[in-house]
């Protein structure tokens, strides 16, 4: 997780997705929650931190420039709804952000009914 938040640059996520009208939370916590903890300072964006960490984990680059660990590529979906565009802009974006570190992320928009079905329920 420590990566990720090095790797993420949400600013540029904020610029570029919503043309800089929000703020960034950095506590996983949306940041106008009665529980949110908004002391908490987001991560200055460094590759080469993400990098460091990831290899102190014990992450290796394979041949085909992906991260693996304990023969796991660093393979990832992410889902979003197909009908919010923003949504899934933010996830090729995040997605644009990892690479270079050799996580890939694929990018999926799906169905309301189907992304919010029941655990193995998924409509026809």
């Amino acid at each position: 997780m420590e990566a990720l938040h090095y790797a993420i640059d949400k600013d540029a996520i904020n610029t570029t997705i919503t043309g800089g009208a929000v703020t960034p939370s950095c506590n996983l916590v949306y940041p106008d929650a009665w529980f949110a903890d908004n002391s908490i300072q987001c991560y200055k964006t460094d590759t080469a931190k993400a990098a460091s960490v990831l290899a102190a984990a014990g992450f290796t680059k394979g041949a085909d420039g992906t991260l693996t660990l304990n023969g796991q590529k660093a393979d990832f979906l992410g889902c979003a709804r197909a009908d919010r565009q923003y949504r899934l802009d933010t996830l090729n974006l995040v997605a644009s952000q990892l690479t270079p570190l050799g996580i890939n992320l694929t990018v999926k928009g799906v169905p309301p009914p189907t992304l919010f079905a029941d655990w193995g329920v998924i409509p026809a």
